[in-house]
C-alpha cells in the first residue's frame, strides 16, 4: 500500500519568486529601475513557464496536467505578489508628494 500515493514535485523547483529576486543594488535611480526590470522579468518568466506547460498538455505533448496547474498558479501568485509591492510603492510616492515642505 505505500507505494501507491507519489510525492508532490513543484513545477518548477529553480524558478525564482519576487521575494527572492536579486538582492538591492546600490546606486540611486537606475538601481530601482534595475530592481523593477527583475521582477517584472520573473513575473513574465513565470508567465511564460505557465503558457508552455498547457500549451504542451493541449496539444498532447505531455500528460501532467498537474504540472501545467501548478505553473499556472505559480505565475498567479507571482503576479499578485508584484501586483502587491507596485501597489505599495505607488501608495508610498502618493505620501511623499503629499507632504507639505
Amino acid at each position: 500500500m505505500s507505494g501507491l500515493i507519489n510525492p508532490i514535485s513543484l513545477a518548477n523547483p529553480t524558478s525564482v519568486r519576487l521575494a527572492d529576486a536579486s538582492p538591492v543594488p546600490s546606486g540611486g535611480g537606475n538601481a530601482f529601475k534595475e530592481m523593477f526590470e527583475n521582477a517584472l522579468g520573473t513575473v513574465s518568466g513565470a508567465q511564460a513557464d505557465a503558457d508552455t506547460a498547457v500549451e504542451d498538455v493541449l496539444s498532447g505533448k505531455s500528460q501532467d496536467i498537474h504540472q501545467a496547474m501548478i505553473a499556472t498558479q505559480n505565475a498567479d501568485l507571482t503576479f499578485q505578489e508584484f501586483m502587491a509591492v507596485k501597489n505599495k510603492l505607488t501608495s508610498a510616492y502618493s505620501t511623499i508628494m503629499g507632504m507639505q515642505l
